[in-house]
């Protein structure tokens, strides 16, 4: 059935009903894993969470919820730490999430080793992040910092691209042994802010699932298992 942000003006929906009536808004696939693994789970982290808007949208959560990044922020359920060095003890987490993260890490096989400690065996790792091969990742790779800022509205981090791919995946998941990949979505994610920019993404995402070519998508969202002992 076909789920498109809120923001979809009627005419886009008119035409991806159309066009792509099975289509589902990475967003919404996201947070139905969230919604998925997070009530089978006593504990819950979110890795690198920004606002915690991930965790303070299920209030209905009864586990002990906890997000962190590295500002400074005055809210419940938050605590500034690096994902580096997540300060919780060993085989303590039934649950990590982590949403726009990986293609920041620098060192993506360190922060997959220190993520690994602090799961419980048969524990869940979701991540969204985006696709190393998209037109807007190959722009973001060779803009410089200043243009980025510039075009953007919302604040600017570094970008590595080392944890954005099947390739990049199977190599750091494999140095960091002990994770199981479970299962790995790639989804365009339509624009709806301009007709122009609509048709484009719509058209783009098309082509690349006829042409099987879904490692060219916009977002992926990775499933991964922590493998029992």
């Amino acid at each position: 059935m076909l789920r498109l942000h809120p923001c979809a003006k009627p005419w886009q929906i008119k035409l991806a009903q159309r066009l792509v009536p099975d289509y589902v808004d990475p967003g919404y696939v996201y947070d139905d894993l969230l919604h998925q693994y997070a009530p089978l789970s006593k504990t819950w982290i979110d890795a690198g969470c920004g606002d915690n808007s991930d965790i303070e949208q299920m209030p209905e959560y009864r586990g002990l919820a906890m997000g962190f990044d590295l500002e400074d922020r005055r809210q419940g359920k938050y605590l500034r730490a690096d994902v580096y060095q997540v300060p919780f003890k060993d085989n303590s987490i039934d649950f990590i999430s982590s949403r726009w993260v990986a293609e920041h890490l620098e060192s993506p096989e360190k922060a997959l080793k220190e993520l690994h400690r602090v799961m419980k065996p048969g524990g869940r790792l979701l991540i969204r992040t985006t696709g190393k091969w998209h037109y807007i990742s190959l722009f973001s790779r060779v803009a410089p910092m200043p243009l980025k800022r510039f075009l953007s509205p919302a604040p600017v981090f570094p970008t590595f691209f080392r944890l954005n791919g099947r390739m990049a995946f199977q190599g750091c998941f494999s140095v960091t042994s002990g994770w199981r990949i479970e299962k790995i979505h790639y989804i365009e994610n339509l624009q709806y802010g301009n007709p122009l920019g609509f048709i484009f993404s719509l058209t783009y995402h098309l082509i690349t699932t006829g042409l099987k070519l879904d490692h060219l998508k916009t977002t992926i969202i990775l499933e991964t298992t922590k493998i029992q002992p």
